[in-house]
């Protein structure tokens, strides 16, 4: 999924139906895992990083911007835009670190605010932490981990999501449980 998905979302009728688009969008960013594992580009205070890019499906354009506001603590502001289709996402993210000996936890705490311009909601949006294993023995792996929420107060929707880390070679990285209340209300 795409960011043409959320646009996707704006179309839907009920707000069932946009949670739960919102909710499939944002896990379908935990699908491909990276390549490697690599320290990120420390920028530096006031560096903005700004790009836009094409929807071919829509021919819309979307327009990113980020600023490094912090270094001690290191925090990141972002914001997102199509107006064509009808969103912008905002935050404001504290990164924080946790070293555990041979792993090691990176944390991302604040809030993405999902808005949908024409409807007036807003989707407030948490993420998970990243846990890295074998930095200094065996071999390096990443998962995520951590209690994610996506809350629309205007509909009153709200999910939960629990994404549970690997603990033993005999259960799946990267469960997790999820509950959508009100879903089967309006059944």
């Amino acid at each position: 999924m795409t960011l043409v998905e959320i646009h996707k979302a704006v179309q839907q009728e009920t707000a069932l139906e946009r949670m739960k688009t919102v909710v499939k969008w944002y896990l379908s960013g935990f699908y491909k895992k990276p390549k490697g594992l690599k320290k990120p580009y420390n920028p530096i205070i006031g560096e903005t990083f700004r790009c836009y890019w094409v929807h071919p499906e829509t021919k819309s354009r979307t327009f990113y911007v980020a600023e490094q506001i912090s270094h001690h603590p290191p925090v990141s502001a972002f914001h997102v835009t199509n107006r064509q289709d009808g969103f912008n996402i905002n935050g404001c993210i504290l990164a924080k670190s946790k070293f555990y000996g041979n792993s090691i936890s990176a944390i991302l705490d604040g809030i993405a605010t999902l808005t949908f311009l024409e409807r007036g909601e807003d989707y407030f949006i948490t993420m998970p932490y990243a846990h890295c294993k074998g930095i200094l023995v065996g071999t390096l792996t990443m998962e995520m981990g951590g209690k994610v929420t996506l809350d629309c107060p205007k509909t009153g929707y709200h999910c939960d999501l629990d994404f549970k880390l690997k603990v033993s070679k005999l259960t799946k990285s990267d469960i997790f449980l999820w509950e959508l209340e009100k879903a089967f209300q309006n059944l």
